[in-house]
């Protein structure tokens, strides 16, 4: 059944934190005239359309019940023309590109939540102070409209992991803008055990129809997911020290994740890239420690080794293969990774980070540069 004008108006300005009288103040209105609306006792004048739509950020039609709000092919044509801006190596200006489509599609599809996901995503990586796209100069409204859209998902979507996403894209931004007593509100809606995932509670029902194998399988993904999480959390730990300028317990830090991935690993012939961490490339950050301890000859192996699985075991990797630890042995390597098809650009951008400057004369970082080139 579809909604009347009056109940879109309503649900557009709830959606958007607005009362009635900020509205009616906006159109030089009275809250009462906002309220007939509401209610269906009345009709906003032809007059009122263009400007209502242009205060709530929809489309006209939207206000008329005429665009649906859940074309989920046409919203996946916008997501795949915005991505379309994310171009090697990635700019400030492609996900600002990307970040004013997603809006444009939103005006569309007000409430969409793969629309809202994507705009979010968009807008916490221009938004957030230390990623390297930040754009100072809008970083506030964008934060503003993310309270806004993250607000609606996790008021409407039946996601979890949508609406965890949500609550943790606003820790962020609440936190990184000083705001510490919002940022608590959405952090303390985290559950404390970290097993409490689809993977344990797929588990638990293939063990109630006795299909053991598939258990098997959920706890062993399970496992790969939470091996990831560990490793990102030492990466996380290491910036920290970074910081705190405590550069060998940094180092410590990755030097130990390195280790878990070869203990892990050991035994396998095809080697996915587990070292590829939200934090970056775990060589490359194992390098720049290195540089921070004047090791130059040390930084230089991990360069190397860096280059030897981007330009040699990546591309050898099958990710039909079935791991051979007993820890994965249910596990086909494809299901959780992926190998970038834009590895020589992306090796070619992390060896010319700035940070790499004093080995830039050394003999053994300019054959690397020739091999990538």
């Amino acid at each position: 059944m579809s909604s009347s004008m009056g109940e879109i108006i309503k649900r557009l300005r709830k959606e958007r934190g607005m009362t009635q009288e900020q509205l009616a103040q906006l159109l030089n209105l009275s809250a009462q005239s906002i309220s007939k609306w509401e209610n269906n006792t009345s009709m906003p004048d032809i007059s009122q359309i263009v400007p209502l739509a242009t205060i709530l950020k929809v489309k006209t039609d939207v206000l008329f019940g005429m665009e649906s709000c859940n074309n989920d092919e046409e919203v996946e044509r916008i997501i795949r023309s915005a991505r379309s801006f994310l171009k090697r190596p990635l700019t400030r200006e492609g996900f600002i590109r990307q970040y004013d489509a997603l809006q444009k599609g939103l005006e569309r599809y007000p409430n969409h939540t793969r629309l809202l996901m994507e705009s979010l995503e968009a807008g916490i990586a221009l938004s957030y102070p230390e990623n390297f796209i930040y754009d100072a100069a809008h970083a506030k409204e964008r934060y503003e409209e993310c309270i806004r859209q993250a607000n609606i998902v996790i008021s409407y979507s039946t996601n979890t992991t949508d609406v965890l996403r949500a609550h943790m894209i606003l820790v962020l931004l609440h936190a990184a803008n000083g705001n510490a007593k919002q940022a608590r509100l959405h952090a303390e809606k985290f559950p404390v055990r970290a097993d409490m995932n689809l993977h344990l509670m797929q588990a638990y029902c293939a063990h109630w129809k006795q299909d053991y194998r598939m258990e098997a399988a959920c706890y062993q993904y399970g496992f790969l997911y939470s091996f990831h999480a560990i490793l990102n959390l030492l990466v996380h730990l290491f910036k920290t020290y970074t910081i705190l300028e405590r550069y060998p317990e940094a180092k410590e830090m990755l030097e130990f994740a390195r280790r878990l991935i070869d203990q892990l690993l050991e035994n396998e012939t095809t080697l996915p890239p587990l070292h590829y961490l939200e934090g970056g490339d775990l060589n490359l950050l194992l390098a720049k420690a290195c540089l921070r301890l004047g090791d130059r000859e040390e930084a230089l192996s991990h360069l190397e080794r860096m280059t030897e699985y981007d330009l040699g075991h990546a591309a050898a990797f099958r990710g039909d293969a079935i791991a051979k630890s007993p820890l994965l042995c249910d596990v086909k390597w494809g299901t959780f990774f992926s190998i970038p098809s834009d590895r020589p650009q992306r090796l070619r951008a992390k060896l010319t980070d700035a940070d790499l400057e004093p080995l830039r004369d050394h003999p053994r970082f300019q054959r690397l540069m020739d091999r990538v080139n």
